[in-house]
């Protein structure tokens, strides 16, 4: 940051400084960094190009254009200088927070993977097809408008969809970023979600998506949490499993003769 302040956001952020993604004179430097990972580790196959988690973007990003324009372009803009170099990886863009939402001017390089997140808007509980829920209708107005302004809009479940439907006509290798086994969300309930993952993993199918992954933060003092691991793995390689089998045969591993009871 010393040597290159306008490199970096002029917010200081919780973490650290986001980069500037309107300024691409660190693109070089960035490039430089990931191809030399890459070479050492030809086991890669997808590499992480996100921000730094939250928010803090510089102002300056957040005016002449879109959030997720600028993020997406820089990104862009390195995997162009490497794609050549290293045939058959992807490279991962994550679609967070105040710029998650579809881009309005640029499209992914076709070695970019879109990881779209979820976050606070999905209501967990409820499979996301169902547009009757998310948080959109219980935010006071004047936190919806705070959000709006960081361009951060309040949605709901019919909002996070028709993103996922608009990110699929950029042409985007797109998944889904969510957090069914995030137990900081739901530090202070238990919820058994083996329906609700059966019914997106099902709805992200028939959507054409390539995939999903999962946000996995699990507290030693919960230990329920451990069937939505389970299901989502299982419900991961096949949405039509017969969960209700599988339930009963891991119910029985974890519990022995307890399983019963």
């Amino acid at each position: 940051y010393e040597t290159y302040p306008d490199w970096f956001a002029t917010v200081t952020g919780r973490r650290r400084r986001q980069i500037r993604f309107n300024n691409h004179a660190s693109v070089p430097l960035v490039a430089e960094a990931a191809d030399a990972f890459l070479r050492e580790n030809p086991e890669v196959r997808v590499f992480g190009l996100w921000p730094e988690d939250g928010r803090d973007f510089c102002p300056s990003d957040m005016t002449d254009i879109y959030l997720g324009d600028a993020v997406l372009g820089y990104v862009n803009a390195v995997v162009e200088r490497l794609a050549p170099a290293h045939p058959g990886v992807q490279f991962d863009h994550l679609a967070y927070i105040g710029y998650r939402s579809p881009t309005q001017n640029t499209r992914p390089e076709p070695e970019v993977v879109v990881s779209y997140c979820h976050y606070w808007d999905r209501t967990q509980t409820h499979p996301v097809s169902d547009h009757r829920f998310g948080v959109k209708a219980q935010t006071p107005p004047a936190a919806a408008q705070a959000r709006r302004d960081r361009q951060d809009p309040v949605n709901g479940h019919r909002d996070l969809c028709e993103d996922l439907l608009g990110w699929l006509d950029l042409d985007a290798n797109l998944i889904v970023f969510s957090y069914y086994t995030d137990q900081n969300l739901r530090r202070h309930g238990a919820y058994h979600l083996a329906d609700v993952i059966r019914a997106d993993m099902r709805y992200y199918r028939t959507l054409g998506l390539l995939g999903a992954l999962d946000c996995a933060c699990h507290l030693s003092e919960a230990p329920w949490g451990c069937q939505n691991f389970y299901a989502y793995a299982r419900h991961l390689w096949d949405p039509d499993c017969d969960w209700d089998a599988l339930f009963d045969g891991f119910n029985r591993a974890l519990y022995a003769e307890a399983a019963d009871e």
